[in-house]
């Protein structure tokens, strides 16, 4: 199952959401995950919270295929 992850202010977002609607309407079980008003490539800033959260999310998807 993917994982879309979305940042809100990145100029490719538009491009995350058709890409996940792609997959849900070619019947992928699909989960999108939007970080409202973070720019693209926003975990690279450790400070954030949010650049914490997604590397959790993540580890733990892998753990969980």
């Amino acid at each position: 199952m993917p994982v879309i992850q979305i940042a809100g202010a990145d100029p490719l977002r538009d491009e995350g959401f058709a890409y996940a609607d792609r997959l849900v309407r070619a019947g992928v079980r699909t989960t999108v995950k939007v970080y409202p008003g973070l720019p693209h490539g926003f975990y690279f800033f450790t400070q954030l919270k949010e650049a914490r959260q997604v590397v959790e999310e993540v580890a733990k998807f892998i753990k969980s295929l």
